[in-house]
């Protein structure tokens, strides 16, 4: 295969890529792109070895940034990328492999990578990969990062709605951008901090609190992965890893450190190894006053490259989320267009609501009540009014309101949200879903949604609300379409879990949930995932490897969604567990679709159709958008009460017009 481009030469950093000849087809597009996008790249172009081939191909690897490494069956097989790598290592060139699909490690390159950087480009999607990879390259590279054009939603940033934690993660509502946090107005005559300037951190290399290595290369390892995740966020501004780093071991004043770096906030931390267990504690310091925002430490025991991919996207995403949060309560707020005829207090209720959210297992009823707070205390508080609208949708989802609780409260907060702002996409999002969850009017939903994607094309939860219409009256084939023309538009995690309830795609579900479940190593966040990832193991009949995960997920959050548990301890042979779930005074037990769902487990056929009832009275989301398409019902579906369930659930519904017409269409055909 021709080479697509000369390899640099001169003087400025670059990166060797090292690659089997056999994979050019794969790697060549690779380096075109790193190309396009301002990388130096140096690599083997096919010269026949000799002397003086070996001379400058050692010399290229001496003078290299990085080695960049292709990993493939091939590539581990051949004898002159080995011997390229261990050069590299010698010579301590720092090394990042990149996979370009699952390969068996040989036990020599599986030593010489496993304390090293690594992506996995076959389990994530291109966008992800690509930002990942010209991260950590800009970062060894000191090259700025090249960021696409991307068309964002101008929009406040409802604080509920960004971090709700576990209410998020259950019904996926996660509509609301970050990079909303920079649209400042010009700053007030009472807080004239450049706010901007503000949204900016270091990483310092995290300390070896240990004696040896392994644990030293795992500390570093660490820092560039937390660096990596926080340096695709666009709205903040990430120092360098080579500026960053030379504050190794200084213990340097934060303030001074902050004001070599140019930064407002230091992410710092340290490993420490007991047996063969690590403890990793990080902080977020403002170099303003030294002061400690948020602090965390992990435990684990696990293989060190997960644990670190792990815990270095957990602390990152706390780190975004408490530095937005600070920076906002201290500064932001005041220069922001859409609280600058806001009551004080009113903002005060409003951001305490965010900090109870932000809080592991904070308590969301308290939080949707400082909202309320805050729209009596200002009745004109927009944002205030979007969150509260969620915070009901979310509650009655949730089963902590009912229907009859919920409706009147999220149309009357909606409706004040319009009449502040109208034809907003964040409100108009919002209205559609009080349409569709709450009020079952599939027509309003589908008009409103449509006229939001008018006004923001790119927004693919809507795209998904759409498609849960078409499937719920029956359309799934139009439903399937509309997901794969706008694929692009949405999240992997959310289209991966609709095609799952849809088109019963577990393998694909179950690839999504181990990735996701790697992310989050505890709290609720996690036990979401497990429960995800054991259902699909179930559904695929692999029992025995769903059981820990069950009961890692119980652990974590039984007590608070134990009714989430009875159909997988029954599926997985544990029919004692699921009964005392069912007959435990303790528990509250209100979600009606993981009722039904559990009693079906236990071949309880009464009762199963006695929580499909309930939870159709209810609006239960989760039972009505499986009841039509989902394989777990066919065990009752020819039952004649099913037939009913369908038609009482018809009789609440207001359907599209093209639902109609369909009925109409087959009425003809008949």
């Amino acid at each position: 295969m021709d080479r697509p481009f000369t390899a640099y030469k001169g003087d400025e950093p670059f990166v060797f890529v090292s690659y089997a000849h056999k994979d050019a087809s794969a790697v060549f597009p690779e380096l075109i792109w790193l190309k396009e996008i301002g990388f130096n790249i140096w690599y083997d172009e096919g010269i026949e070895a000799g002397t003086e081939w070996r001379e400058e191909l050692g010399q290229a690897i001496k003078h290299a940034r990085l080695f960049l490494y292709f990993v493939t069956p091939d590539s581990v097989q051949s004898e002159n990328c080995r011997k390229e790598l261990n050069f590299a290592v010698d010579e301590h060139i720092p090394v990042l492999a990149v996979h370009l699909e699952h390969t068996e490690l040989s036990v020599g390159v599986k030593l010489t990578l496993s304390d090293r950087q690594a992506i996995l480009k076959y389990e994530i999607p291109k966008q992800e990969y690509q930002q990942k990879l010209q991260s950590r390259i800009s970062s060894y590279l000191d090259q700025p990062i090249i960021q696409p054009v991307v068309v964002k939603r101008k929009k406040t940033v409802p604080i509920v709605a960004t971090v709700a934690g576990v209410a998020v993660v259950v019904i996926g509502l996660v509509f609301f951008d970050q990079q909303g946090v920079q649209q400042t107005t010009e700053a007030t005559t009472e807080d004239q901090v450049d706010v901007g300037a503000m949204y900016s951190i270091a990483v310092l290399p995290f300390a070896n609190m240990s004696s040896n290595d392994a644990t030293g290369f795992f500390a570093a390892g660490l820092s560039e992965e937390i660096l990596d995740n926080l340096a695709q966020a666009e709205w903040l501004r990430v120092v360098s890893r080579s500026a960053s780093f030379q504050f190794t071991g200084l213990g340097v004043d934060p303030s001074k450190v902050g004001s070599e770096l140019n930064v407002s906030y230091l992410l710092e931390g340290s490993v420490r190894q007991a047996d063969d267990k690590l403890r990793i504690t990080a902080q977020l310091i403002r170099t303003e006053d030294g002061f400690h925002i948020w602090s965390k430490s992990y435990e684990g025991m696990r293989d060190g490259f997960e644990l670190q991919t792990a815990v270095g996207a957990s602390i990152a995403r706390f780190a975004e989320t408490m530095l937005e949060n600070d920076v906002f309560k201290n500064h932001a707020w005041k220069q922001k267009s859409w609280t600058a005829d806001i009551d004080p207090i009113a903002i005060k209720h409003y951001m305490t609501a965010g900090d109870i959210n932000r809080q592991e297992n904070g308590d969301f009823e308290t939080a949707v009540q400082f909202l309320r707070n805050a729209v009596e205390v200002d009745p004109k508080f927009y944002a205030a009014y979007i969150d509260l609208t969620h915070g009901y949708i979310v509650s009655h989802r949730l089963g902590k309101l009912s229907l009859q609780e919920a409706r009147p409260a999220a149309h009357a907060a909606i409706a004040n949200a319009l009449e502040i702002v109208p034809d907003f996409p964040d409100s108009l999002h919002l209205l559609a879903l009080v349409h569709l969850f709450l009020d079952l009017n599939y027509a309003s939903a589908d008009a409103v949604m449509r006229r939001e994607l008018v006004l923001d094309p790119e927004y693919g939860l809507s795209h998904i609300r759409l498609a849960n219409i078409a499937v719920r009256e029956g359309r799934t084939s139009d439903a399937l379409k509309r997901i794969a023309s706008a694929s692009e538009k949405i999240r992997e995690s959310t289209r991966v879990s609709f095609l799952r309830n849809v088109a019963g795609d577990y393998k694909g579900s179950l690839k999504a949930s181990i990735k996701r479940a790697r992310l989050f190593l505890e709290g609720q966040d996690r036990a979401a995932h497990l429960r995800l990832h054991a259902t699909s193991l179930v559904m695929l009949g692999r029992t025995e490897e769903a059981k820990p995960l069950i009961e890692e997920g119980w652990q974590l959050d039984g007590v608070t969604n134990p009714e989430h548990y009875i159909a997988l301890f029954a599926y997985t042979g544990e029919i004692t567990k699921s009964k005392n779930i069912l007959s435990d005074s303790r528990f509250d037990l209100t979600n009606h679709y993981y009722l039904a769902e559990g009693y079906l487990a236990l071949e309880d056929t009464d009762n199963t159709f006695k929580s499909i009832l309930a939870g159709i009275e209810e609006h239960n989301q989760h039972l009505i958008e499986s009841l039509i398409v989902a394989k777990w019902w066919d065990p009752i579906r020819d039952d004649p009460r099913f037939d009913e369930m369908l038609k009482l659930l018809d009789s609440k519904v207001t359907h599209t017009d093209q639902h109609q017409r369909d009925h109409d269409s087959s009425m003809e055909n008949q």
